[in-house]
């Protein structure tokens, strides 16, 4: 009845699930592992269609093998067709994402779950969008039991799970979950060390800057700066939230900060939109606020709905 309630929440747009919702929703289409004999039944059928035809004497066991073969090739089609909608809406939902049509895109994700559950690769994907988007519409603690299911999914070394891993700390950060952030961090130190200039690596420099400036440590963010555009990179656009956070770290610490914070909140807003970082990280709001920013932006309104 829970997970039907917060299908129904997201469905209708009034609230996003809570913890206890998105568990129980994971939990009632967690996947299945496909049974072997199933996969074999339709072949099975058709030799053992075969095998009557040879052995029975009588005008429609010549025809019979044909139908059996009939009803295979439809049954196969109908799988690719279910098989190429379910990917279309995956894709649908990744589109979402990237547009930043974060409550489409859960609702969407959210649907999708149930008709994966015997398709490990795209049932780990939709929950991973699942979880993203929940990060994104600020609902940190959903997102973390999101992120946490599928990571007890995969070997804790896999690439994946220690992406999913560094997004789980953001997400504990945000939410001030900051023992738990540290744990992870703490956990992962030498893992990465064997994806230098990946995504893995460059989402780990993002939290660890985020952890940094969540518990006043400007002086260390500051020490990451002169690698900090190389460490980024495979971010992307996203390396705007790390630019951001050290013209913060700068305007902090600094007694004169105008061109060290300036210098990186232009880079930020080169990659991403003012509003757009202040609705992430509510801090940055004072950057907004120093004068010797304000002249260099366009006005937003950081309140406003992105």
């Amino acid at each position: 009845m829970a997970a039907l309630d917060a299908t129904s929440s997201a469905q209708q747009g009034h609230r996003l699930p809570n913890e206890q919702q998105v568990a129980q929703h994971l939990k009632n289409h967690s996947l299945r592992t496909p049974s072997r004999l199933i996969g074999l039944l339709p072949l099975i059928i058709l030799v053992g269609v075969l095998l009557v035809a040879l052995t029975v004497q009588h005008p429609l066991a010549v025809v019979l093998p044909w139908f059996a073969l009939a009803g295979v090739l439809i049954k196969v089609h109908i799988r690719v067709r279910r098989l190429r909608h379910r990917q279309s809406e995956l894709q649908k939902v990744q589109e979402l994402s990237l547009q930043r049509r974060h409550r489409e895109a859960l609702d969407l994700a959210w649907q999708l779950l149930a008709g994966t559950t015997n398709l490990p690769q795209m049932h780990g994907h939709t929950i991973a969008l699942i979880a993203h988007s929940l990060d994104q519409l600020k609902a940190y603690d959903s997102a973390i039991v999101a992120y946490s299911s599928l990571i007890d999914q995969l070997p804790q070394q896999y690439p994946g799970s220690l992406q999913l891993q560094i997004q789980r700390a953001i997400a504990q950060l945000q939410a001030d979950h900051l023992v738990d952030a540290d744990d992870t961090l703490r956990r992962q130190r030498h893992a990465v060390e064997a994806f230098a200039n990946t995504i893995v690596s460059a989402g780990y420099q993002l939290a660890r800057l985020i952890q940094q400036v969540r518990t006043n440590h400007f002086a260390d963010a500051i020490g990451q700066a002169p690698t900090l555009l190389d460490d980024l990179r495979p971010l992307g656009i996203e390396a705007a939230y790390g630019h951001a956070l050290m013209a913060l770290s700068y305007l902090r610490l600094e007694n004169n900060p105008t061109t060290n914070a300036q210098l990186w909140w232009t880079r930020a807003t080169l990659l991403m939109p003012a509003g757009t970082l202040v609705n992430r990280f509510a801090e940055l709001n004072s950057l907004w606020q120093a004068d010797v920013l304000r002249e260099s932006q366009r006005p937003f309104d950081p309140v406003a709905p992105l």
